[in-house]
C-alpha cells in the first residue's frame, strides 16, 4: 500500500504545474430559464465537493445520506434507490438530462457508475416539472457532469483499501471557441469484509463476503463548441465495462441459481446537445442520444472457480431518443417552457447461445408545457400539463395492447414572506407505464397491465435565522392507484388497487462557530397497501419502508489544512415478506468518518472510515452489509 501511495505522489508532482478547476455542464440542466431562487418542489443537491469529502466512489454511495432517500442492496447485488418509499423502477434517472434506465427493468444499477466526472446530482422527490418528460412517477435524479473551467485542468487520484484500489483521471482544456474534456476511472475489489460480529450462517462463513468482488472501468469524453452563431453545441460519449459477483443470500443451502455473476456488463452512450439563443428572451434547447447496454447474467454449478456454467441470460438492449425544449421570457414576470420528447426502448434476450433472440420494442412520447407567473413580488404560480403516450411496437410473443394516452397536470405556488422565509405547495398527477419485464417476463409477465398513476402533493416551509440556522419542513402525500407489484418472484405482476405513501421531511442546517457546521435530516414515512389481499397478504405493511430515518453530518475545518466530516444514518426497523408471512428486519445506525489534509504542490491526502463501529446489519433480509472499511487516498485538489 505504501509503495502505491509513494508512486502516486511522484506522478502528481510531475503534473502539479497545471491549474485545477471544473464547472457544471450547463447543457445537462433541464430548467435553465425562469424566476430566480424560486422553489416550487422539494429538491436536494449533492455537489462534487460533497462527493469528494465523503469519498463516494459510485453514484449509489453519493445518494446514501439524503432525507427521504433509502438505499438497500439485496438480490443481484444491485442497489434499490427508494424515494419516499417507492423503488428505483419508479424514479426517472437522467444523466445530463438523458434517460439512462434499463429498457427491461426501468432502472439501472447505480453502483456501476463512478463519480469522478460528476459536478452535482439533483434529487427531486416530489412533483417535478413537465419538462422532464414521462415516467417521473416518484421523483427525478439528474446527474450533471463536469466540463473544464477556463484554466487547464489535470486531476489524478488513487485510493487503496487492502487489495482494493481505485484510480481516477480528469483532464480538460478550454479555448475561446472550443473545450475538450476526458475522464477515466478504474475500481477493483476482491470483495468486502463482513463485520467481525457476523455469525456464519447458511451460505456465508464470514470474513470476505462470498462472491462480492468487482472490477469497474469507465471512460468519458466531450467536445464542446461555444458561441457558434449563438449556438452552444456539445458531443458527449461515455463507456462502462464492468464485471462483478453476486453474493448469495446467507440463508438456507446454496443452490446453483444462487451462485451467480455478471461476467460481462457493458454500457455506452453518445449524445449531441445544442442550446440556441434565438434572442435575449428565447432559447431553444435540443438533445439526441443513443444508449447501448449489453450484459450476461450467469449461474454456475461450482462456487469457487466459477468455471462450469449452468445457465446464462444474455441481454442486448438499446435506448434512443431526443427532446426539444423551448424557453420564452414573455415578460419579466411571465415565463413559458415547452417540451417534446420521444424515447425508443428495444430489448433482445436469449437464455442459450443456440436459442432464438426474443425481441420487444416500445415507444414513449411526451408533449408538455408550463407557465410560470409572478403574481406579485411575494406570490409566484406555476401551471403545467403533459400529454404522455405509451406505444407497444413489437413483441416476440405477438401480444400487444393499444396505445395508452394520459394527461398529467401540475399546479404549484410559492409565497415569500421575506428573503429568509417562504412556503410552497404543489399538486400533480404522474403516470408510470409498465416496463418490458413486467409485461413480457417468462416467469412474471402480464401483458394486461395498466399504467400506474400517482396523485402527489407537497406543502413545505423554509426559514433562515441570522445566517446561522436554516430549517425546512415538508409534508408529502402520494396516492397511487394500479401500482404494479407481485406477491413473489414466481407470481405474475398485477395492478394493486390503492397504495398510499405519506410523511414528513425535516432538515436543519447550522453554523457552529467559524469552523463547524452541522446538517440533520429526519424522515417520517407512513406507507400502506389498501388492498393487501390482492397479493395474498393479511397485512397492509409494504416491505422495506421503515417509518423513521435520520441523516446527520458534522463538518469541521482547521486552519492548518485539515478538514473532515463525521456522517451517519439511522434507519428504524422495517418489514419483509417470507412468502406471505410478515417478518421484522432490525433497524441500524451506521457512522462514518472522512478527513483530508492539504499537502505541498496542491496535493491532498485523505482517510475514510466507513461503518466505524463495525456494525453487523442488513438492508434486505439475507444480505449482510460491509463491516468497517478504511480507505487511504491522495489526489490533486479540485
Amino acid at each position: 500500500m505504501l509503495k502505491k501511495v509513494v508512486l502516486l505522489v511522484g506522478t502528481l508532482i510531475l503534473f502539479s504545474g497545471l491549474a485545477s478547476g471544473n464547472e457544471e455542464f450547463e447543457l445537462g440542466e433541464i430548467l435553465i430559464k425562469g424566476l430566480k431562487n424560486v422553489y416550487y418542489y422539494s429538491i436536494d443537491e449533492i455537489s462534487s465537493k460533497d462527493i469528494t469529502k465523503k469519498n463516494a466512489r459510485t453514484v449509489e454511495q453519493a445518494l446514501e445520506f439524503i432525507p427521504g432517500v433509502r438505499i438497500s442492496v439485496g438480490n443481484k447485488n444491485e442497489p434499490d434507490i427508494r424515494i419516499r418509499g417507492m423503488g428505483q423502477d419508479r424514479v426517472l434517472t437522467l444523466l445530463d438530462g438523458i434517460p439512462i434506465s434499463s429498457p427491461v427493468y426501468g432502472y439501472i444499477d447505480m453502483s456501476q457508475f463512478s463519480t469522478e466526472n460528476i459536478a452535482k446530482i439533483e434529487i427531486i422527490k416530489g412533483t417535478s416539472s413537465v419538462l422532464y418528460g414521462a415516467n417521473g412517477f416518484s421523483g427525478v435524479i439528474n446527474i450533471i457532469t463536469k466540463k473544464p473551467a477556463p484554466a487547464p485542468l489535470f486531476q489524478w487520484s488513487l485510493g487503496v483499501l487492502d487489495n482494493a484500489r481505485s484510480y481516477d483521471l480528469n483532464f480538460g482544456l478550454n479555448f475561446d471557441k472550443i473545450y475538450l474534456w476526458f475522464t477515466g476511472s478504474y475500481l477493483y475489489s476482491p470483495g468486502f469484509l463482513l463485520s467481525s460480529f457476523y455469525q456464519p450462517a447458511g451460505n456465508e462463513d464470514g470474513g470476505l463476503r462470498s462472491n462480492s468482488d468487482y472490477r469497474k472501468r469507465s471512460v468519458s469524453a466531450r467536445v464542446g463548441l461555444k458561441e457558434l452563431e449563438r449556438h452552444d453545441i456539445c458531443l458527449s460519449a461515455f463507456y462502462i465495462n464492468n464485471e462483478k459477483g453476486i453474493p448469495p443470500s446467507d440463508t438456507g443451502t446454496l443452490k446453483y441459481y444462487n451462485c451467480a455473476r455478471f461476467p460481462f456488463w457493458q454500457y455506452w452512450s453518445v449524445s449531441l446537445a445544442d442550446e440556441y439563443r434565438m434572442n435575449e428572451r428565447a432559447i431553444l434547447k435540443s438533445r439526441v442520444y443513443y444508449n447501448k447496454s449489453d450484459n450476461i447474467y450467469a449461474t454456475y454449478k461450482d462456487t469457487i472457480a466459477f468455471s462450469v456454467i449452468k445457465e446464462t441470460s444474455t441481454y442486448d438492449d438499446y435506448t434512443a431518443g431526443g427532446n426539444i425544449q423551448f424557453f420564452l421570457e414573455i415578460s419579466g414576470w411571465n415565463y413559458l417552457r415547452t417540451n417534446a420528447s420521444i424515447k425508443v426502448d428495444s430489448h433482445n434476450e436469449k437464455d442459450t447461445a443456440s436459442a432464438p433472440w426474443e425481441s420487444y420494442i416500445i415507444h414513449t412520447y411526451s408533449l408538455g408545457a408550463e407557465n410560470e407567473i409572478s403574481i406579485s413580488e411575494k406570490l409566484k404560480l406555476l401551471a403545467g400539463l403533459s400529454w404522455d403516450i405509451f406505444s407497444q411496437k413489437y413483441a416476440y410473443t405477438g401480444r400487444m395492447n393499444p396505445d395508452v394516452y394520459t394527461l398529467n397536470p401540475l399546479v404549484a405556488a410559492t409565497y415569500t414572506f421575506n428573503e429568509n422565509n417562504s412556503v410552497f405547495a404543489n399538486v400533480s398527477r404522474k403516470t408510470l407505464f409498465p416496463t418490458l419485464h413486467q409485461l413480457y417476463s417468462n416467469r412474471s409477465g402480464n401483458p394486461d397491465l395498466k399504467e400506474q398513476t400517482n396523485i402527489k402533493s407537497e406543502i413545505g416551509i423554509r426559514g433562515k435565522f441570522f445566517n446561522l440556522l436554516s430549517t425546512e419542513a415538508i409534508f408529502f402525500y402520494n396516492d397511487v392507484t394500479n401500482l404494479i407489484q407481485r406477491a413473489s418472484k414466481n407470481d405474475p405482476y398485477i395492478n394493486c388497487a390503492h397504495v398510499v405513501y405519506q410523511g414528513i421531511e425535516m432538515n436543519l442546517r447550522s453554523m457552529i462557530g467559524k469552523f463547524l457546521n452541522m446538517k440533520v435530516g429526519y424522515t417520517y414515512l407512513n406507507s400502506r397497501d389498501e388492498m393487501p389481499q390482492l397479493l395474498k397478504r393479511t397485512s397492509n405493511i409494504l416491505p422495506y419502508t421503515p417509518e423513521h430515518k435520520i441523516d446527520a453530518e458534522l463538518n469541521f475545518i482547521f486552519g492548518f489544512g485539515l478538514s473532515g466530516v463525521i456522517y451517519g444514518t439511522y434507519s428504524s426497523l422495517s418489514y419483509y415478506y417470507d412468502k406471505q408471512t410478515l417478518k421484522t428486519l432490525d433497524g441500524f445506525t451506521v457512522w462514518n468518518l472522512s478527513v483530508e489534509q492539504k499537502l505541498f504542490w496542491n496535493l491532498t491526502a485523505n482517510l475514510t472510515v466507513t461503518n466505524i463501529f463495525d456494525l453487523n446489519y442488513q438492508e434486505e433480509y439475507g444480505y449482510p452489509q460491509p463491516g468497517r472499511e478504511i480507505w487511504l487516498g491522495i489526489r490533486k485538489n479540485m
